[in-house]
């Protein structure tokens, strides 16, 4: 899991970064590279659970991200990550 810490206040090149940035977020969690984002209500906070095989390739695809400049991270490796499935509702046949 990442924990990535954001400035206290956000530049105008800061804030140009937000919609590449999503775009990257939400590609990863497709392709299933990410189990999950978290962005605390103050936006001063995120976690995320990355798939990787090792704490190198975590730290290889943070320096990808457009805000890799604007922000400070910290890596803790879980043994255990439970989600909600929240695939296709079940199917009931009548």
């Amino acid at each position: 899991m990442t924990e990535l810490s954001f400035p206290a206040y956000f530049t105008e090149d800061f804030m140009k970064l937000i919609p590449k940035q999503r775009q990257m977020i939400v590609e990863l969690l497709n392709k299933g590279t990410l189990a999950s984002f978290s962005l605390s209500n103050d936006r001063k906070k995120a976690w995320m659970v990355v798939k990787a095989k090792n704490e190198d390739r975590v730290h290889d695809l943070m320096e990808k991200f457009p805000m890799y400049d604007y922000f400070d991270y910290s890596v803790s490796e879980l043994a255990l990550h439970d989600i909600q499935f929240l695939g296709m509702p079940q199917l009931i046949l009548n």
